[in-house]
């Protein structure tokens, strides 16, 4: 496996892995799996699809879905043909992803179901530049079926493999990846403009601290949309572990069951709500259940603390918490599923009683910081290094300090290129002075990741 310079470059390395179930999905009750084989037709075949529509290279292409098979297929796809991912919140307004597509431009769009796609179809009158919108559940209404497109672009890559490899071999470094627009909370959202080395800087350094392998399973939920989950899955891609994609946040409790993944990223709100549920029944159970768990968890922070201190308990305190494993802990990390190993959190601070109450019963989050426009990673806990409460070290290879007015500011591979159509803002955001390493800086109340 050869280290990769771009996300070709990871694609290159999954198309060799002969990995059976590199994605799994679930469907009419049952998990199917996606093997990397068929994966990477997938994508040259979407690929050849975009040269049959005669996508212009450095183009923009939407996609408004859930997490799903065809999330990476698209994603890849745009990677190796030389167009830009232009990723859309499936619970945005029709009005929201309207202004998207009409500001990056895009001439192709393409949604996971009918309702998606009417979102698109309706910001169509005023998006002159968007000619298709294709769905992936296509059911004879409006839109135009993917399955369709799959096809005409499997032949189309047969009919001259080449190509695929032509387009996909003169990726560059500094080639853009993909917009992502920002939430607009402070004014019109802006489409932060990143490449294929501010990702693939940001997957190196994170996988030299999260420890995973080929042979784990990640639970897939929060939005791939979301620059903090897209990462983490090139991390899962990067290192040939398997995704699979929960049904919904609904159904994840059901779904983490039925996968028994080894780890997952969520946000803190996920953590608050698996720590109600816990509560809930602790409320609901006889007073000495109640005491037991108490006292489980006094010592779970205890041996939490030592551990803190690189110190291992001894004595009764290490006994106890033998116990303990087998009457409490065990059976409140059940609902991860057996073969838990790690959560990584994002998107806003988590509590450190939360994180405390969490590790004392044998559940590592390991909480980091970012931005959209720092591909995210600036921070992040690891097992080598941790301390709760905090967003952990500076990744490798990343800059970091802390200005006189308390703004956090940050310089390395990981700083976007700028904001699309936006130079205003960013020279607001980017400092020309830093040389040719970028520098921005963000409030330390702004998305972690």
């Amino acid at each position: 496996m050869t280290t990769p310079r771009t996300l070709v470059d990871v694609f290159r390395n999954l198309e060799t892995l002969g990995k059976p179930d590199l994605l799994l999905y679930k469907k009419d009750g049952r998990w199917l799996p996606v093997s990397s084989s068929v994966f990477a037709e997938n994508v040259k075949a979407v690929a050849g699809a975009l040269g049959t529509l005669g996508i212009p290279d450095g183009s923009a292409v939407v996609l408004l879905s859930e997490n799903r098979p065809e999330w990476p297929t698209i994603d890849f796809a745009c990677q190796c043909y030389g167009s830009v991912l232009v990723p859309v919140f499936p619970t945005m307004v029709a009005d929201q992803v309207e202004y998207i597509v009409r500001d990056c431009g895009a001439t192709v769009a393409f949604a996971s179901t009918a309702d998606q796609a009417a979102k698109l179809l309706k910001a169509q009158p005023k998006c002159p530049k968007l000619k298709h919108v294709f769905v992936f559940d296509h059911a004879g209404g409006a839109g135009k079926p993917f399955a369709k497109l799959l096809e005409e672009g499997r032949k189309a890559h047969e009919a001259a493999p080449a190509a695929f490899d032509k387009r996909a071999n003169a990726r560059k470094p500094e080639d853009l990846a993909t917009f992502i627009y920002t939430s607009g909370t402070t004014g019109e959202p802006k489409g932060a403009m990143l490449t294929q080395n501010n990702f693939i800087s940001n997957v190196l350094a994170g996988c030299t601290i999260l420890p995973f392998d080929s042979s784990a399973v990640a639970m897939s939920f929060l939005p791939l949309a979301h620059v903090f989950e897209r990462l983490l899955e090139y991390c899962y891609y990067h290192r040939g572990a398997t995704v699979a994609f929960a049904e919904s946040i609904d159904k994840l409790r059901d779904n983490l069951g039925e996968v028994n993944p080894h780890m997952f990223g969520a946000v803190p709100r996920v953590y608050e709500k698996v720590y109600a549920r816990v509560m809930d029944k602790v409320d609901a159970g006889s007073p000495a259940k109640k005491k037991l768990f108490e006292s489980a968890i006094a010592v779970g922070k205890e041996v939490l603390s030592l551990r803190a201190e690189k110190k291992t308990p001894g004595g009764v305190l290490a006994l106890q918490h033998f116990l303990y494993e087998r009457l409490v802990y065990r059976k409140i990390r059940e609902a991860l599923g057996s073969r838990f190993r790690f959560a990584v959190s994002g998107g806003a601070p988590l509590s450190k009683d939360l994180a405390e109450f969490f590790w004392s019963i044998g559940v590592e989050i390991y909480e980091g910081y970012g931005l959209t426009e720092t591909s995210p990673v600036i921070t992040v806990n690891g097992p080598a290094a941790w301390r709760l409460g905090t967003v952990g070290r500076i990744l490798p290879g990343v800059e970091c300090r802390i200005a006189p007015d308390g703004e956090i500011l940050t310089r390395g591979p990981h700083v976007m290129k700028g904001y699309y159509g936006k130079p205003e803002a960013t020279a607001e955001a980017i400092d020309p002075t830093a040389g040719s390493t970028r520098a921005t800086s963000a409030s330390s109340t702004g998305t972690a990741s």
